[in-house]
């Protein structure tokens, strides 16, 4: 919630910092996610369900939604465990199921992520 200047400032004085105490290239990426709508909080809620009842160990960040006069996007990422053994294909086609069966005016737009440890 705060200044989008100032804590742009704030994370390129970090980034400088980081690069130079570890001698390595650094970004820091900063998502507009908006944390105070109650029905932004409620889908995200029923998101982290899906998932879980998908595979226990996926997780999900920069959760955000875009309403439109005829539907409505979610977007937002996933991080699978290189452990998982349902495809890709397979996790997004279970969500997009999912949430047209609750939803269905929204769509999802999925990005995947794999951990980096």
């Amino acid at each position: 919630n705060g200044d989008i200047l100032t804590l742009h400032d704030v994370i390129d004085n970090l980034e400088k910092e980081l690069a130079a105490k570890l001698n390595c290239n650094v970004v820091i990426h900063l998502d507009p996610v908006d944390t105070e709508n109650p029905q932004l909080q409620e889908l995200k809620e029923e998101m982290e369900g899906i998932l879980y009842e998908i595979e226990p160990d996926i997780t999900m960040h920069d959760f955000r939604m875009i309403s439109g006069p005829t539907h409505t996007n979610i977007i937002f990422d996933i991080v699978i465990p290189y452990n998982c053994k349902i495809s890709d294909s397979d996790i997004k086609k279970t969500i997009y199921k999912a949430v047209h069966e609750r939803h269905d005016n929204f769509f999802c737009v999925i990005h995947i992520d794999r951990p980096y440890v």
